[in-house]
């Protein structure tokens, strides 16, 4: 006689898909060593999406942060580079040509032509320099703004331009008289450049019979180079741009962007 077996719906295992109210869950059904089913819960939709929100909302607030601690950092150390390399070509400038030698290269007037002999006879052999830009690049580079937006708030022609090797470009501008002006460019490829975050200036000065490396603005109270620093003229104190402010507030602060620095990053 032959034996029938039979198994009812209740010994059915449960389906790999289930919903528990109006909440639908996927499952992956994994195979043990014992042939045993092993069901494992994904997260739901509305789940995934609150995640992803709450990473957005952090992203948001950190990532800026982030980038502006990077550029300053930037800043800081290509400022302090450029100053060392130009303070260096300077006292190599004056070994050969004895202290307090700018009385030789005084010119009658503001011309590139002037600036690049000046520069290239005293200054270059003593910096690394990887090119020189030719005149119609070095008049978009000597463009500089208020703020992003804004339109340019000065620019000029008679300047000559160099990329350095420590990642900087340079504007050297020989004066008529005491006063031969260095202009760094933090980052030579961006397109607006802002005065106080990417362009600084150094002036090459007489004084006492020997060279040395101000920005004019060295008398002035912390509060007037606040003021002046952030200013929207082009020249805000004494004919002076407002990039000689900002840069004297790094050189105080050791090349260290102070927590009262009005341009931002």
């Amino acid at each position: 006689m032959k034996y029938v077996y039979r198994r009812s719906i209740k010994d059915a295992p449960p389906p790999s898909t289930a919903y528990r109210g109006h909440a639908f869950r996927l499952s992956i059904e994994k195979k043990g060593r014992k042939g045993h089913s092993q069901r494992r819960f994904g997260f739901t939709l509305a789940e995934v999406l609150i995640t992803l929100g709450i990473i957005g909302v952090v992203a948001a607030l950190t990532i800026p942060a982030l980038i502006g601690k990077y550029e300053k950092s930037v800043v800081e150390n290509r400022l302090k580079s450029s100053y060392s390399i130009i303070a260096n070509a300077v006292k190599f400038a004056e070994n050969e040509y004895g202290n307090g030698f700018e009385a030789e290269y005084v010119t009658e007037s503001w011309s590139k032509e002037n600036s690049h002999y000046v520069f290239e006879k005293y200054f270059a052999p003593y910096i690394k320099i990887i090119k020189t830009y030719p005149d119609n690049e070095c008049l978009t580079l000597s463009e500089s703004y208020g703020t992003l937006s804004g339109s340019a708030m000065y620019s000029d022609y008679n300047g000559a331009c160099y990329a350095l090797a420590n990642g900087t470009a340079l504007i050297f501008f020989a004066a008529p008289r005491n006063g031969h002006l260095f202009k760094v460019l933090i980052n030579p490829s961006k397109k607006r450049r802002i005065d106080g975050r990417d362009i600084f200036n150094f002036y090459a000065v007489n004084k006492n019979n020997s060279i040395i490396l101000t920005t004019y603005a060295n008398s002035l109270t912390e509060n007037q180079l606040i003021t002046y620093c952030k200013s929207m003229s082009a020249r805000p104190y004494n004919a002076m741009g407002r990039t000689n402010f900002c840069t004297e507030m790094l050189m105080r602060n050791g090349w260290k962007i102070p927590k009262n620095y009005p341009v931002k990053f």
